[in-house]
């Protein structure tokens, strides 16, 4: 079962971040020394510097351990002396960017939608653009109809208007075939590259920040440079059998939410 891991969403109306509260065994430092993370978040400096004293001495015991919260709190306790009293250091916030968030705990919390079911796609006068969606949204009346918008928080993404055209429903591993006038790069083992303007392979991932599009190699054989979705002249969604053969699915509609949960292959 997926868990979905629950933020505070004090501050994300002003900044469009959220803070989790992580243990300091699961930190790390930058290799340059700048930064520690943690969870996918940064434990910073506060701007008022509330936490001066507990993020120097974390800073300080991660530089003695090659950077490792796991090697410099081998118990996941900071102990730190403030003259009257010892404090015991067990956690610290991160924060980090959220661009698409599900309300839990009667608004207390939100949980970051990173399971994606599938990514719906439509074309419009920009090329084509997709439709996250996550298992919270098949539990609402309606599906979602904004396309993901580069560098752009969820509320203001683009509405799929009546002039967009439904491409078809992607889930991850689908078959697809992909053309691109710009050459996209294929990376081998060995260090060797290629470019092709057309191309079979899998979809893997779509990135919601950049609308960037992650394809996969029918064989493993090469990594294929991230694209973004909107930079494809052809998309196209196959269907392949036991023995090997693909056929070119053509949508007529967008899968309602009845069937969305469960893909037949």
């Amino acid at each position: 079962m997926h868990k979905e891991t629950v933020f505070s969403p004090k501050h994300y109306d002003q900044t469009g971040e959220v803070t989790q509260r992580v243990a300091i065994s699961s930190l790390k430092l930058a290799k340059n020394g700048d930064q520690i993370t943690g969870a996918k978040g940064i434990y910073a400096l506060a701007p008022d510097g509330s936490n001066q004293v507990v993020y120097t001495a974390v800073k300080v015991a991660l530089t003695a351990n090659g950077g490792s919260g796991k090697q410099a709190f081998p118990e996941n306790q900071l102990v730190i002396s403030t003259g009257s009293q010892d404090m015991v250091v067990t956690k610290v916030k991160v924060t980090k960017k959220a661009t698409l968030l599900t309300p839990v705990h009667q608004g207390r919390g939100v949980a970051s939608n990173s399971h994606m079911v599938r990514v719906d796609i439509y074309r419009n006068a920009k090329g084509y653009a997709g439709v996250p969606l996550y298992p919270a949204d098949f539990k609402q009346a309606a599906l979602p109809n904004r396309v993901i918008t580069a560098r752009k928080p969820h509320d203001q993404w683009q509405l799929v208007t009546a002039n967009d055209a439904f491409i078809c429903a992607l889930y991850p591993d689908d078959s697809v075939h992909i053309e691109r006038q710009h050459p996209i790069r294929l990376k081998y083992p060995d260090g060797h590259t290629d470019e092709v303007t057309s191309l079979d392979c899998y979809f893997g991932k779509i990135n919601i920040s950049n609308n960037s599009v992650t394809f996969k190699a029918h064989d493993g054989s090469y990594v294929i440079q991230e694209v973004a979705l909107s930079s494809l002249d052809t998309l196209q969604l196959y269907q392949q059998d036991y023995l090997g053969n693909r056929h070119l699915v053509r949508s007529k509609r967008r899968a309602d939410k009845t069937s969305a949960m469960v893909k037949t292959r």
